[in-house]
């Protein structure tokens, strides 16, 4: 049996929670969902598209000072930034790639779904990288409390 190398994104030291570090992670997760998409492994490369994205949202609320640490706020986060930047991209793009980790707990998609939530995922990790590094478009919102979603 040949065992496929693994890409080498280097991870962050243990307990490092910044920015870079869940880029670093983002990245390292992107590479895992082809790997685990090519075994035909769909439930392991949904949860693996899914944590993509998780990272790259904790990354770009790390970036702004907000709160990250449950689903819950990378929901928040998705929608502050739908909000600032009215992008439906964010809302629809971020929607479709949740139903990835359900679909790790509840095995309901099929390979097509996983595959095109794959694209949609990559398309939100750029999207949200762009982000990185700009203030809020929408002045007036603080950095450490997230707007609820209307």
């Amino acid at each position: 049996m040949t065992t496929q190398k693994v890409p080498e994104t280097p991870l962050p030291e243990p307990g490092d929670s910044g920015e870079a570090a869940h880029a670093a992670i983002s990245q390292r997760f992107r590479e895992h969902s082809v790997i685990e998409i090519e075994k035909g492994n769909r439930l392991q490369a949904s949860e693996k598209i899914w944590a993509a994205v998780a990272h790259q949202l904790k990354s770009l609320a790390e970036d702004r000072g907000w709160a990250n640490d449950s689903h819950g706020h990378l929901r928040d986060i998705a929608w502050q930034l739908y909000r600032e930047t009215r992008d439906d991209r964010i809302r629809l793009l971020f929607r479709s790639v949740e139903s990835m980790h359900t679909n790790f707990y509840e095995n309901e998609e099929t390979w097509d779904d996983v595959e095109a939530v794959w694209f949609d995922a990559e398309e939100l990790v750029e999207l949200l990288a762009s982000l990185r590094d700009r203030p809020p478009t929408r002045p007036g919102l603080s950095p450490t409390r997230l707007e609820l979603p209307a």
